[in-house]
C-alpha cells in the first residue's frame, strides 16, 4: 500500500524516529526524479536496506548508490554531511556547481512568481 511505502526505515523496524521521516522523504523525492516512480525498499542478504530499482551506470552510480544506501541505513548528521561533500565534490570536478546553483536560483525565482 502507498502508506506503507512512505514509512521510513525506523518506522518499518518499530524504532523511535525523529528526522528519519524527513530524510526518507528526501530520498523518495530523489527517487521519483530519477525513476519517475515511488521508491520501494527491501532488506538484502547483508541486512542492509536498498532501493529495488537499479541505478544506471551512466548516472554516476557510485554517487547515487551512496546516497540511497548510506542514508537508508544511517541517517546521522555525519552521514548526511559525507553525502553532501560527495555531491559537491562531483559537481566541482565536473565544473557544474555554478550551473546547478544558477538553475536553482532561477527555479526559486520562478516559484516565487507563481505563489
Amino acid at each position: 500500500a502507498a502508506g506503507e511505502d512512505m514509512a521510513c526505515i525506523a518506522m518499518k523496524e518499530n524504532q523511535s524516529w525523529c528526522y528519519d521521516i524527513d530524510i526518507f522523504g528526501l530520498l523518495s523525492s530523489a527517487h521519483v526524479l530519477l525513476f519517475g516512480a515511488h521508491m520501494e525498499v527491501f532488506k538484502d542478504s547483508a541486512n542492509s536496506w536498498r532501493i529495488k530499482k537499479s541505478i544506471r551506470r551512466y548516472w554516476k552510480a557510485d554517487l547515487w548508490n551512496s546516497l540511497f544506501v548510506d542514508l537508508l541505513n544511517n541517517s546521522h548528521i555525519d552521514e548526511m554531511m559525507k553525502i553532501l561533500e560527495l555531491f559537491n565534490s562531483h559537481l566541482n570536478q565536473t565544473n557544474r556547481l555554478k550551473e546547478v546553483a544558477a538553475l536553482l536560483r532561477h527555479q526559486s525565482g520562478w516559484l516565487s512568481q507563481k505563489a
